[in-house]
């Protein structure tokens, strides 16, 4: 029932009595007040480009309710992913990709946030900033570029993978499997320190024209697996981009994480053939050095391949 407390004074000022009937229907709901986000929060760590970082969420008491639409960003990243967990506390999450906004461990993280109970009442823009001490936001990889088209490579005058360092590697091979892969040149520069990349960095096959890496039958390179290939001195790691989810097909990209990348062709009648390979880098010529960790293990395919290389991304390497 809603509750009534009424007068009314006739023209010689005389009062009625109070009306006190409350109003009983079954579809008369009032919902008067709006969720008040009163702070937010994250772990007061590093963050790095593929973590998911979870948010708390304080508000004023739901009454039972459950929040919904949660809508913003923090650093600019999206949320995703709200759940309850008591009156005044939910959770959600954000993933930090690359090409967001670096932020310092001593420098405030922006917030911009709001939240809808049932009744579709939404909060006040919650906008005070995250501070704390040890909350830095590394949200872009080093670029490096091993173009196996025009047979270039970037040089940065090392030409060496740092551990203080992540890295997104792109590796730009010929649309058409049949033209070879170009490596040796002049501008060729292979790198070292490959044994420093780690689940932080990323490596991306790209091909070099619209329509992506066709095998000889038209069918696009189509998944990537992640497999473990052991060698006689140890058991490294190796991406595999394939025309097939198991890593088959006539048409198959393999680098193994000593930085020896090759393309693999294989008609139907045959058991297949090496078409070229190319060495992105080497760090000891008698012992293989393999990565700290397979840089692609959990990537979906859309994430490590490419259909032509992003905008910009060959000129900023000096490489057109």
């Amino acid at each position: 029932d809603i509750p009534v407390s009424l007068t009314l004074n006739d023209i010689a000022g005389n009062t009625s009595a109070t009306y006190v009937d409350p109003i009983s229907q079954t579809g008369d709901a009032i919902d008067a007040n709006l969720p008040v986000i009163s702070s937010v929060s994250i772990p007061d760590v590093e963050m790095k480009v593929s973590d998911t970082v979870t948010v708390t969420l304080t508000v004023d008491d739901d009454g039972g309710d459950t929040y919904s639409n949660l809508s913003g960003t923090i650093d600019g990243f999206a949320l995703s992913n709200l759940s309850r967990t008591n009156n005044t506390t939910y959770t959600a999450e954000f993933t930090v990709t690359h090409g967001g906004i670096d932020v310092a461990a001593i420098d405030d993280i922006p917030v911009s946030l709001t939240l809808d109970d049932s009744a579709g009442n939404s909060s006040a823009i919650y906008d005070a900033a995250i501070s704390q001490d040890g909350d830095m936001i590394d949200a872009n990889l080093t670029v490096v570029v091993f173009d196996l088209v025009e047979g270039m490579s970037s040089d940065d005058g090392q030409n060496k993978f740092s551990v203080d360092d992540d890295y997104l590697i792109y590796i730009r091979v010929p649309s058409d499997p049949d033209v070879a892969l170009s490596a040796g040149e002049a501008a060729w520069n292979i790198w070292s320190g490959g044994g420093t990349l780690s689940e932080y960095s990323q490596i991306v096959l790209v091909g070099d024209a619209a329509g992506g890496i066709l095998a000889a039958d038209g069918d696009p390179v189509g998944a990537a697996t992640t497999t473990a290939k052991a060698t006689t001195a140890v058991t490294g790691t190796a991406i595999r981009w394939s025309e097939t989810p198991e890593g088959g097909g006539d048409l198959r990209y393999n680098l193994n994480s000593d930085g020896v990348f090759y393309a693999y062709k294989q008609a139907e009648s045959s058991s297949g053939v090496l078409s070229s390979t190319g060495v992105l880098w080497r760090d000891d010529r008698s012992t293989r050095v393999d990565w700290a960790a397979n840089p692609n293990a959990g990537q979906t395919f859309s994430e490590v391949y490419l259909e032509q290389m992003p905008a910009g991304v060959l000129t900023s390497q000096g490489l057109v």
